[in-house]
């Protein structure tokens, strides 16, 4: 019971490495590919750091001891012994209790986004198959669905909503998010674990951005990232086109592409692994609705 909490405790501090690491030096970078596998690892990487042990071999060194010959009196036992709190198993209980919670909300977001899917219609915009429903939400994807509320589909963003959400499926973003959410669970107590989430949530975004602003007019992007912005949202770990971090997202699309250090990005990354082990040893341009799917 002890040894699950330590670990716990070191596999937090592994992974709040990482994410101030991330925070100090990729966060500001336009080289949303390479957070975005740095982001992806941090957590299973933090999980495996401490089970990672080197046995060190020292010699052995006899030091002769000065037997004493005066007497002593031994000590006497209590009498009685004073009750003790189970500490470690009243910690391991909350742990529980909250990885619980987590895991059903996961899953109730889970059932509602296939639920969502089940009751929608089936339409074909550009030879892609999607999901419209009646339920007024922002348009989001899920694994390789694409769920687009009826109200939108005259809208003039249409274009450029479904890009933006062909290119999570296409890259199956939803697989990144929803494999974080679940390796969440072990450190739903380290703010670490939220903010990192959170990051790699927030890169995801940023590099759809960066992709579509390739071909896109950037105002225009905009101001159908500013109309989705009050609509309800699904579940919580879904990628969708959504004013969320607007303001970053918007700052992010004017910032300059940085210049290719994939060299010292890889040097940075080994060292931030090698920290961590220290510390271990030592302690198609879419159109309108064009036809409904039979």
């Amino acid at each position: 019971m002890e040894a699950f909490l330590i670990y716990l405790l070191k596999s937090g501090a592994a992974l709040a490495a990482f994410y101030l690491f991330f925070l100090l030096v990729f966060r500001r970078r336009k080289q949303f590919g390479f957070n975005r596998l740095y982001l992806f690892l941090a957590m299973p990487v933090s999980y495996l750091l401490p089970l990672i042990t080197i046995k060190v071999t020292a010699t052995e060194v006899v030091i002769p001891q000065i037997i004493n010959t005066t007497p002593t009196t031994a000590a006497q036992p209590l009498a009685t012994e004073a009750a003790t709190t189970n500490w470690p198993a009243i910690a391991l209980l909350i742990f529980a209790a909250g990885a619980g919670f987590f895991l059903l909300r996961l899953l109730i977001s889970n059932l509602r986004a296939i639920s969502l899917i089940r009751k929608s219609e089936k339409a074909r915009l550009l030879e892609t198959v999607c999901c419209v429903c009646n339920q007024e939400v922002h348009p989001f994807s899920f694994f390789n669905q694409i769920i687009i509320p009826r109200e939108v589909l005259n809208s003039e963003h249409l274009p450029v909503i479904l890009q933006h959400e062909l290119i999570h499926v296409h890259e199956q973003h939803t697989i990144d998010v929803f494999t974080t959410e679940l390796l969440f669970l072990l450190q739903w107590f380290n703010p670490f674990a939220w903010l990192l989430k959170d990051a790699l949530k927030n890169n995801l975004e940023y590099l759809t951005d960066d992709q579509i602003i390739q071909t896109t007019n950037r105002q225009h992007y905009q101001l159908a990232m500013l109309a989705m912005a009050d609509k309800e949202g699904v579940a919580p770990f879904l990628t969708a086109l959504n004013g969320s971090q607007l303001k970053d997202r918007i700052l992010m699309m004017k910032q300059k592409t940085t210049k290719n250090r994939s060299g010292g990005n890889y040097c940075c990354s080994r060292y931030s692994l090698c920290s961590c082990s220290s510390s271990r040893t030592s302690a198609s341009k879419p159109h309108h609705l064009a036809q409904t799917a039979t």
